[in-house]
């Protein structure tokens, strides 16, 4: 979760997106991009929005400092704070997914 800049998310997930269309295309796939952006955004939504910060309880209690560091590599503040910033991300990804659900008529 942490092996990626936190301020450079987009160009991962622009990266990362384009490279699963592509990946599909290859395999024949022909679809609505729309779509399977929808699904992706609110994955994310769902999966980082609304389980990081139970995670980021779970980790940042004082009694498992030690094992938060060798586990991210990182204190728990730098964690907390990478983790915040990766949640924020997700639920405007929950905002893209809802436009999304508008644009394709399913809202």
């Amino acid at each position: 979760l942490l092996e990626w800049e936190p301020a450079r998310l987009g160009e991962l997930d622009d990266a990362a997106f384009a490279a699963y269309i592509a990946g599909l295309e290859e395999a024949g796939w022909q679809g609505s991009v729309d779509l399977v952006r929808l699904g992706y955004t609110a994955w994310m939504a769902l999966w980082c929005g609304l389980a990081l910060p139970a995670a980021t309880a779970f980790w940042c209690i004082p009694e498992r400092a030690a094992r938060a560091l060798q586990q991210f590599g990182h204190t728990q503040e730098e964690a907390a704070a990478a983790w915040a910033t990766l949640c924020a991300y997700s639920l405007e990804r929950a905002d893209e997914a809802r436009r999304l659900m508008a644009v394709l008529s399913l809202a």
